[in-house]
């Protein structure tokens, strides 16, 4: 059965609209597409940088969960799980400001629950029979790799 506007399961649904809530959330704080470094912060909300990624993120989200193929729809989220895993690691900033160089603990956990709710996303759609907890654990070591190598 494909996962269409006529049917979705009800838990998917939520983890749908708490990812796409999340994602909105985190454009209007520029938290998911934050590139400040050091003392420099040259974020906004109406930049270029974050309205072009926030809108990319949220357009392949919704047009993967609302597909009415459902495979198109879950390589649709798939590819937009690595493209957020790519800007986590190699486009988004805000790890390392201020003078003392210090890790801002709402960016960390914005991205450690958008990675979350990511990983809990794809186990739904792609129907895996593995506990929530476990892809919870690989979005934490996932972040720490991030928090420890990619500052």
């Amino acid at each position: 059965m494909a996962y269409s506007l006529k049917y979705r399961p009800p838990i998917l649904s939520l983890t749908i609209s708490s990812l796409l809530l999340w994602t909105f959330f985190g454009f209007a704080y520029t938290l998911d597409n934050n590139t400040q470094w050091g003392c420099v912060d040259n974020n906004s909300v109406f930049s270029f940088h974050n309205i072009s990624l926030s809108s990319l993120s949220i357009a392949l989200l919704s047009f993967g969960c609302y597909y009415r193929n459902k495979d198109t729809g879950k390589w649709l989220v798939l590819g937009e799980v690595g493209f957020w895993i790519y800007k986590l690691f190699f486009l988004k900033g805000g790890y390392v400001i201020g003078i003392t160089a210090s890790m801002p603990i709402s960016i960390v956990l914005y991205d450690l629950m958008a990675l979350t709710l990511r990983f809990i996303l794809i186990k739904q759609l792609f129907e895996f029979s593995y506990k929530s907890i476990y892809f919870s654990l690989v979005a934490f070591l996932i972040m720490l790799i991030k928090v420890q190598f990619f500052r």
